[in-house]
């Protein structure tokens, strides 16, 4: 192990030319020559040239030299014998031997063996350094770059850590080797390399090349990192890229969503004005996102030149959609802000040309009845001032606005309207005005050419004056009649639809009428308000249905027939060729019902009494034709805007039928028009007369019952594993998410059960406990969200106590025909007064009386065994009448599943605007008991 030991001490290059060896034995025995000489030919790690041998001088070992003399013979190298030192120094220079065999060496062996050590040790912590880089740098090379900015940055923080360690621990060592150089070298003692020994200057050698390896491994080390580290540095750059993106395309998509959701333009200048301030301000906070894209895209584009490797070529696509979203927001915003713009301007041009006709009216009411000369000069000056004054105010730059130009008056079908209304009444108040005009100029004319004798009578004075009161206080009552129907036209203008008559254009035509009455010197007796307004009222329901009438019959004329035709299918995809009946629903049908039975009906008797006994005796056809129409609106509507909306057959179609809304606007009348009936009626029963209000009252129940189970059995499609039929429930009171936990009530000290999520449904017929599924994210999913059946208790076993024993703010509900009762904690503390309201008043009224034991089989004395699925006459003769179209199939809850194409391409929509519509406010009146806010359930 020595020989190999010191073998490896010298350099590469004199391994290889070679050794000679100067042995010194005098001390020693021929033994130890012998086993010397072996072991050199066996393991010494070089070659031999020569060997000089100083025999052992002992007296026995002399005697003994007789008997090794041929141990020489077997090496594979020359060897000298000398017997003594003198007879070696013949053959070497004094400079080439140590001092112990009178050379000028100095030699001291110690020494040399501590330095070797120390050298030694040296090596043995630069190799522990160099397995440390080699699994450090292999670990590097494994490393995989992470996908979140997080997690890419906890790695190049923790390996920094371990490339400062290993740095640390090869400065460390290249500290020791220096100091060790130091003290070998003994630069002050010893400045010049010839004054040192052979020995010390090898090992003077092997510390310096120690050092110049330390010194290499780190340079290579330095490099590797930088590499490394520059590679973690642009993917933590880029994973931040990234992050920012995401937020930034969160926040585009949420500022979109606003826009989309806030459209609306306003339904007067203040309130114009302040949605303009209001976006104003939005617009500002969303410019903000704006320009952080574009500050994030110049980042992007910085990334994308400075790195080179593949990771940096999905910057490019986020740069073009940063900069797309960028300006699609910009655009989103630059045109709502005109929208409003115009608004404010439409609505200022509606207010001017408004006070415009007030003052007309005034105008032409204060005008005398007999005109004298100077009072016919002044008429004709106010009238021509008058008249001219029309000039400033254009609306009719808004009645033939380009649609292309002034988008805003397509926002609202209302907008539309109003702008028509007050240009007819401007063009009526302008011919009335002309007219007189022209009445005053012929008879100040005719005067001038024939001056009459005028008779004084003073006792026609005071008549006259009487007269011009009366008038005057006809025209104020007239006024004050249109300022409350306009009033009433406010708050009931989110629920008409655009085709209807607002009452300004019935105030208008009382006022028109009443200035030409005044033109031909008669003026009728006063009328009674409250028989005028429920006229009013029964012309708008008329004139709405004609109205409703020539819409539907335009889809039909222009959509559906032609939609069926042989040679338009080549122009339809094959997604919907040939389902008309998805598309369009049963709009013959209503068709066929409203023109050829109701409206007749209507207009045929428009008394009060019959137009009310018409809907009550209607109520079945509506709710089987409305019902049909409303369920199949969400499948509509998705494969309308899936594969209709933009198609050239669609929009060839809305051409031909002079249609400036689109085809969704038009599929959503029947919606709004069913939702409109009761509205109208309410009107009605405020202005009818008390002798027909039981039948008004009596309607407008009717109505918003229909509207109720219209609802219920569209829910009904969106509960699961109930088996029963939710329209033998009546109508939905309440509804609410809530936290139930059942304990025994039986049992003193029951502890509570684990509290659980469910939705709570409250019916006249009972309670209903439901698990809401989320909808899945697949816009295309067959299922959306739905609730899923958990527990029912019937309102006939239904008992309930207002304060539980687990908390002031729950409520105890159970069956009285089990021991398990259920603690509710609503979600909002705010309508549990409602809950316990609403439970106590079906507690005691008497339930339906289908739920009594006809319908679904429930005994007063005990529960059913079962729950029996029963489908009433209209879901029958709905399914029979789309059973030539659609196969379909009713499973145990009534429920009619259509084909693939229904149920599993188009889901009904949460948002689509039949769902919408159908959200209306049923506010209480004295038929329906139940309190203000309720609503009734959202058709999802």
């Amino acid at each position: 192990m020595m020989m190999l030991k010191y073998g490896r001490i010298f350099r590469m290059e004199d391994s290889q030319r070679g050794f000679v060896l100067i042995i010194d034995r005098r001390a020693d025995k021929w033994s130890s020559v012998r086993t010397l000489f072996i072991h050199l030919n066996s393991f010494f790690p070089g070659k031999i040239h020569v060997v000089y041998l100083l025999k052992p001088e002992g007296v026995l070992q002399r005697a003994l030299e007789v008997g090794y003399r041929g141990i020489a013979d077997s090496c594979a190298f020359k060897v000298f014998q000398f017997e003594s030192s003198v007879e070696l120094r013949s053959c070497f220079k004094a400079e080439q031997l140590t001092m112990d065999i009178g050379g000028l060496i100095k030699y001291n062996h110690l020494e040399y063996v501590q330095h070797r050590m120390d050298i030694e040790r040296m090596k043995s912590s630069a190799s522990a350094i160099a397995e440390a880089l080699n699994e450090f740098a292999k670990t590097l090379r494994e490393t995989e770059l992470p996908n979140d900015a997080d997690t890419t940055a906890r790695i190049l923080q923790t390996q920094t850590c371990e490339r400062v360690a290993i740095k640390e621990d090869i400065k460390i060592a290249m500290r020791k080797c220096t100091a060790l150089l130091r003290a070998v070298r003994q630069n002050e003692i010893k400045p010049s390399a010839a004054q040192l020994s052979p020995t010390r200057l090898h090992n003077v050698s092997s510390i310096e090349r120690m050092l110049i390896q330390l010194d290499e491994t780190e340079k290579s080390f330095d490099s590797f990192w930088g590499k490394h580290e520059r590679r973690l540095t642009n993917c933590l750059q880029l994973r931040q890229f990234e992050d920012l993106f995401r937020k930034l395309q969160a926040s585009f998509a949420r500022h979109m969503l606003y826009l989309e959701e806030h459209r609306g333009v306003g339904d007067g200048v203040a309130q114009a004005t302040q949605l303009a301030q209001a976006h104003a301000q939005y617009t500002a906070t969303a410019m903000e996102d704006v320009q952080a894209a574009k500050e994030l895209k110049k980042k992007g584009d910085e990334l994308r030149t400075a790195n080179e490797d593949e990771h940096s070529d999905s910057v490019l696509p986020k740069c073009d959609e940063l900069e797309r979203m960028a300006d699609a927001l910009t655009s989103a915003l630059e045109r709502r802000t005109q929208v409003l713009r115009i608004s404010c301007t439409m609505h200022d041009e509606i207010r001017r040309a408004n006070v415009w006709c007030s003052r007309g009216v005034d105008l032409l009411t204060s005008l005398p009845a007999v005109e004298t000369p100077s009072a016919a000069r002044t008429s004709l000056t106010k009238l021509d001032s008058f008249l001219h004054e029309s000039n400033d105010i254009r609306l009719d730059s808004w009645t033939n606005a380009n649609p292309a130009e002034n988008f805003v008056l397509l926002t609202t079908t209302e907008t539309s309207t109003l702008i028509t209304q007050v240009a007819e009444r401007m063009n009526d108040i302008l011919r009335i005005s002309a007219a007189r005009r022209d009445a005053i100029a012929r008879a100040e004319e005719a005067r001038s050419r024939n001056p009459p004798v005028q008779v004084v009578t003073p006792e026609k004075k005071p008549r006259e004056r009487e007269d011009r009161s009366k008038r005057e206080k006809v025209v104020k009552k007239m006024e004050e009649e249109d300022e409350t129907l306009r009033i009433e036209d406010d708050n009931t203008t989110d629920e008409t639809d655009d085709s209807s008559s607002s009452p300004p254009e019935i105030s208008n035509e009382r006022a028109i009428d009443c200035c030409d009455a005044m033109e031909s010197g008669s003026l009728p007796v006063e009328p009674t308000s409250s028989k005028s307004l429920q006229s009013c009222v029964i012309n708008e329901l008329i004139t709405t249905e004609r109205t409703y009438v020539s819409e539907l019959e335009s889809i039909v004329e222009f959509y559906v027939k032609p939609f069926k035709l042989a040679e338009s299918q080549a122009q339809l995809g094959p997604e919907i060729k040939g389902r008309a009946h998805l598309l369009f629903g049963n709009l013959g049908d209503l068709l066929d019902f409203h023109s050829q039975c109701f409206l007749p009906h209507l207009a045929n008797q428009p008394s009060p009494s019959h137009i009310c006994k018409a809907f009550v005796a209607h109520k079945d056809r509506f709710l089987h034709l409305y019902h049909h129409y409303c369920q199949n609106k969400s499948t509509s509507e998705a494969i309308r805007k899936e594969f209709g909306d933009g198609t050239p057959f669609f929009m060839e179609c809305q051409r031909r039928a002079g249609h400036l809304l689109p085809l969704g606007a038009y599929l959503l009348k029947p919606v709004q028009r069913i939702t409109k009936y009761q509205l109208l009626l309410r009107e009605l029963e405020r202005h009818c007369s008390p002798e027909v209000r039981s039948d008004v009252m009596c309607a407008l129940s009717t109505m918003l019952e229909l509207l109720a189970q219209i609802n219920s059995n569209i829910n009904q499609l969106h509960i699961t594993g109930f088996n029963g039929d939710l329209r033998l429930l009546g109508p939905l009171r309440l509804q609410s998410d809530c936290n139930i936990y059942a304990y025994n009530r039986r049992k003193k000290g029951s502890r509570l059960g684990r509290a659980q999520r469910r939705y709570a449904l409250l019916f006249d017929g009972g309670l209903l406990f439901c698990k809401k599924k989320s909808a899945l994210t697949s816009p295309s999913a067959v299922e959306s969200e739905h609730f899923e059946y958990k527990l029912f208790i019937p309102t006939n076993l239904l008992a309930f106590c207002e304060s539980s024993r687990f908390g002031f703010e729950r409520f105890d509900v159970w069956d009285t025909l089990k021991v398990e009762a259920y603690v509710v904690e609503i979600f909002d503390f705010s309508i549990r007064s409602r809950w316990l309201e609403r439970l106590g008043h079906s507690l005691t009224c008497d339930a339906p009386s289908l739920i009594g034991g006809e319908g679904i089989g429930i005994d007063s004395k005990r529960r059913p065994k079962s729950w029996s699925s029963t489908v009433s006459n209209e879901s029958s003769a709905s399914s029979t009448h789309t059973s030539d179209s659609i196969d379909s199939h009713m499973d145990s809850n009534g429920n009619t599943h259509c084909s693939p194409l229904n149920s599993a391409r188009f889901p009904p929509s949460i948002s689509s605007p039949a769902n919408i519509a159908l959200e209306i406010d049923t506010s209480p009146n004295q038929y329906v008991n139940f309190d203000e806010t309720e609503e009734l359930i959202d058709s999802v």
